[in-house]
Formats: structure tokens, sequence, C-alpha cells
């Protein structure tokens, strides 16, 4: 695909060819911090965000702190953090799901 942007100079005359990116390419990076170390568990994936993958994440969270009695997590509303299998793999694991406000006024 090519776009085309008006060059510098006057009127419609000068048109230069750009190069669009068409083969587009998502990294997707899931992280928490340690509140009190602030060491990060970080998960890079190029698929899709979706429940499986933050059930993933939850499984390395809890066993990266396998010995800490309570983990909480702030989401934001995305409907796949929001599911059923994702609250249920986070109570199994002993993890708390807080979510972000819909609206957060400043």
């Amino acid at each position: 695909m090519k776009t085309i942007t008006p060059g510098n100079q006057q009127g419609l005359r000068a048109l230069k060819k750009v190069l669009a990116n068409t083969g587009r390419k998502r990294l997707n990076i899931i992280g928490a911090v340690n509140p009190v170390t602030f060491e990060p568990t970080i998960m890079l994936t190029e698929e899709n965000c979706c429940a499986e993958v933050i059930e993933a994440f939850l499984g390395e969270l809890r066993q990266q702190y396998s010995s800490a009695t309570s983990i909480c997590i702030i989401l934001d509303n995305a409907r796949y953090q929001r599911s059923y299998i994702v609250q249920e793999k986070a109570k199994k694991l002993g993890i708390d799901l807080i979510y972000l406000p819909l609206i957060v006024q400043t």
C-alpha cells in the first residue's frame, strides 16, 4: 500500500510517495512490578492479548512469588481481563484482581 503526501513545494504538483508498513507486527508487553523491591515480571507475546495469555501471566506471577501470602494485581477493564476464566485462575492461584474504574476523573 502506498500513501501519497504533499511535498515541500507549493500546490499538488509536488507529491512525494511514502511507502506504508503493510506487514504490521504487534508486540504485547504484559507486566507487573513488585511495589517493595520494584522487581518487574514481564511477559512478551506476539499473539493477540486474550484471556489465555492473561492466565499464563498470572501463572508466571504466582511462580515468581510462590512464597507470597497474597498478590494483588491492578488491571484495566479490557474484556479479556474480566473474563470468567481469568477470574477463576486468579482465585485458584490466590491472586486478587483489582480493576480500575471505567471512568477516571482528573
